[in-house]
């Protein structure tokens, strides 16, 4: 099965908080073949700049990158091939450019979408069956 993790879940793999164990049991079941990701590239810019709102220094960002790297994960560049339709998505749904594209990632892929984001959840969760908040809404 494939499962797009947006940056709020892919975070809590290296920063423990709320979610975070729940977040690695994605993880651990990717590991376990159980599920395969998909993200879109903008990943890696989202959580490069969410490390940075975080604090993490420097020195980790290289272990981070590493292990990203080590699990070979599917990656596609949506971002030219569907400008359009991630622009109708923002428009449509009052998100930002880089939420839309994990949602045109998901409508495209047709696979369920992982947000720890509570406000994007709320805004789409009436749209679209296939997204899942990490944690159920009463423990924010």
């Amino acid at each position: 099965m494939k499962i797009i993790l947006d940056t709020s879940v892919v975070l809590k793999w290296f920063v423990n908080e709320i979610g975070s164990e729940t977040a690695r049991g994605y993880l651990e079941d990717f590991i376990d073949g159980k599920h395969q990701f998909l993200f879109p590239a903008l990943l890696f810019y989202e959580l490069g700049n969410a490390c940075k709102k975080n604090s993490i220094p420097v020195s980790e960002i290289g272990k981070i990158m590493e292990l990203m790297l080590k699990f070979s994960l599917e990656v596609e560049d949506i971002g030219l091939k569907e400008f359009r339709k991630i622009y109708q998505n923002a428009s449509d749904y009052n998100l930002s450019f880089y939420d839309a594209t994990f949602v045109t990632l998901m409508q495209k892929h047709n696979c369920k979408l992982v947000t720890a984001d509570k406000k994007l959840f709320s805004k789409l969760k009436d749209n679209f069956s296939l997204i899942k908040l990490l944690y159920p809404a009463d423990r924010l």
